[in-house]
């Protein structure tokens, strides 16, 4: 491996380190805590997008981040196969695809701007059956 890409790589896992990581006040070293809550897995639903064509599509709406910041997050779908209740090490999988999300930024309770209304793509899906939280009025936030 070249020096350009050791050093590349090493940024890489700083930032990561810092983005997972925080300074606990009571102990010098450093603490790690649990980043992001809810349900990390979701089954596909074959529905119509607004052009009225078919897709498959995966919907996690209850994700929480705790840790004010910037992030992405990594979504890969899987074929998983060879499932026994008695043996879960039989059971295999494989990535068909993975894909990252834009940049998007966690708030402090404090600085949150409050809840936006939902989006037209998600009234859609809503109305073919999706377990979705709509959101057609926004409260003013003290």
């Amino acid at each position: 491996m070249d020096k350009q890409a050791n050093q590349d790589q090493q940024q890489q896992q700083q930032q990561q380190n810092e983005q997972h990581q925080f300074q606990d006040p009571s102990t010098p070293s450093l603490a790690t805590i649990r980043t992001l809550f809810g349900s990390t897995v979701s089954s596909c639903y074959r529905l119509r997008d607004l052009g009225s064509d078919f897709g498959f599509f995966f919907f996690f709406p209850d994700l929480c981040i705790r840790v004010e910041g910037v992030y992405r997050l990594r979504f890969t779908v899987t074929r998983v196969s060879g499932y026994v209740a008695r043996c879960p090490d039989a059971m295999h999988s494989s990535a068909l695809a993975t894909v990252v999300s834009e940049p998007f930024r966690s708030y402090n309770p404090r600085e949150f701007p409050g809840m936006r209304e939902s989006s037209e793509l998600v009234h859609h899906f809503f109305r073919q059956g999706v377990p979705l939280p709509v959101r057609t009025k926004l409260r003013n936030r003290k």
